[in-house]
């Protein structure tokens, strides 16, 4: 006897931010287990989806709406808001000091990292998958940008159309 497949009413979406499918067509995917349209939709978007035991958390792929998780090996809590996950696990708080030092220095974090050390920042592109096991598959759209070779006369030759007209 096979696994069926999940119905739609079987199936929990919800989005943050916007992107270009409505819930009944990103069910309909998550259904058929093609989750790979869903990291390049149009939007900034993070879905989490429940089918099941399985969550799945899916990021658009610049990442702009930014969504956390904790995995210890045991615990898996995720949401919005890192001190959400913090209260809700009664986790003690551990500064990331690498991270503290690239916001001072850099005012910004760098990776996926926050300013908790155990806490992680879902990346861009992501399909976070957890069934009792965590699986992160991210897909980075800045190696699929097409790069070509211009020169200093090149720049020069089109800014100067652009000031022309």
């Amino acid at each position: 006897m096979g696994l069926e497949a999940p119905s739609s009413s079987d199936i929990s979406v919800k989005i943050f931010g916007y992107c270009d499918k409505s819930i009944d067509s990103i069910k309909l995917l998550i259904q058929d287990n093609n989750f790979s349209p869903l990291t390049k939709m149009g939007g900034e978007y993070t879905l989490v989806s429940y089918v099941n035991n399985v969550t799945r958390i899916i990021t658009s792929p610049i990442g702009a709406i930014q969504y956390f998780y904790y995995f210890d090996g045991k615990r898996f809590s995720h949401g919005k808001c890192i001190s959400d996950i913090v209260r809700d696990l009664r986790l003690s708080w551990v500064w990331d000091w690498e991270s503290v030092g690239d916001l001072c220095e850099q005012e910004n974090l760098t990776e996926n990292r926050t300013m908790h050390n155990s806490i992680k920042r879902v990346p861009p592109g992501t399909i976070l998958q957890f069934d009792g096991n965590l699986t992160l598959r991210t897909k980075n759209f800045l190696n699929d940008i097409k790069q070509q070779e211009s020169s200093p006369i090149d720049a020069d030759r089109k800014s100067t159309r652009l000031n022309s007209s």
